[in-house]
């Protein structure tokens, strides 16, 4: 249209119509102008849709990038609670490895300890002294007292390595033990050679005279058995003597 307004314009000025042609240029500065504001108004538009679309792309940009840091601040809270949870498990593991091994050796120990006071005491003292921290005193005025030891002993331990002869008496005397357990008598203690039981105690009866009997017998034979089992040239012999004293005391 442009480019028609102008070509009549020349012409126009050809054939010496200054008029028409004047009038026909102010078309033609009117279409032009009109074009050049359309133009304007296609650019206005098209940077107005490039600035929209760069603020979209910018704020979803920006979105994106909002979640990214979300998502690795998350990765990293729950790399620290993995690690946290591991090491707080490791942890009481480790403590719980530490309490029960304790308790195992306590265990242990005070399993130790129990034995080496029934070793000593009576059950029934054991178990109240266990209780209480103490044991009441009682009065029992009828028991009899078993005494057993070796004779000759004395001129054997000279004869014979402290290892042998120790060895010699824990056999006698584990012997000793199992009769005494076995028969309801009491061991009091040894000292030496001699070995001290009772009948009629922790628990008082009225047959412990005869309780002894039996076991008195059993350990003469015990003894005659290991001096037999230890009977070879150039080992010295020995043998047991006992006796039992019947009570009141």
């Amino acid at each position: 249209m442009r480019e028609i307004h102008w070509a009549l314009h020349n012409a126009y000025q050809g054939l010496g119509k200054p008029a028409l042609a004047l009038d026909v240029y102010k078309e033609y500065v009117l279409v032009r102008d009109s074009i050049k504001s359309e133009d304007n108004k296609q650019e206005i538009l098209r940077q107005q849709m490039q600035y929209d679309f760069d603020k979209k792309e910018a704020a979803a940009q920006a979105e994106q990038e909002k979640k990214d840091v979300m998502a690795t601040q998350e990765l990293r809270r729950q790399k620290l609670l993995r690690n946290g949870f591991m090491g707080g498990f490791t942890l009481v593991a480790l403590f719980a490895g530490v309490f029960f091994f304790q308790r195992n050796r306590i265990s242990k120990e005070k399993a130790r300890s129990e034995e080496l006071l029934l070793n000593i005491l009576p059950a029934e003292v054991a178990e109240e002294l266990k209780a209480k921290g103490e044991a009441e005193a009682k009065l029992i005025s009828d028991v009899t007292v078993l005494f057993t030891d070796f004779k000759g002993f004395t001129a054997m331990s000279e004869q014979v390595s402290p290892k042998a002869l120790v060895h010699d008496l824990h056999e006698c005397f584990s012997a000793f033990d199992a009769i005494m357990e076995k028969h309801g008598i009491e061991k009091i203690k040894t000292i030496g050679d001699a070995y001290m039981a009772a009948g009629g105690l922790p628990t008082p009866n009225n047959t412990h005279a005869q309780d002894v009997i039996w076991p008195l017998s059993k350990c003469a034979t015990s003894s005659l058995k290991e001096k037999r089992g230890r009977s070879r040239p150039g080992y010295p012999t020995s043998r047991s003597a006992s006796a039992s004293i019947p009570g009141p005391w």
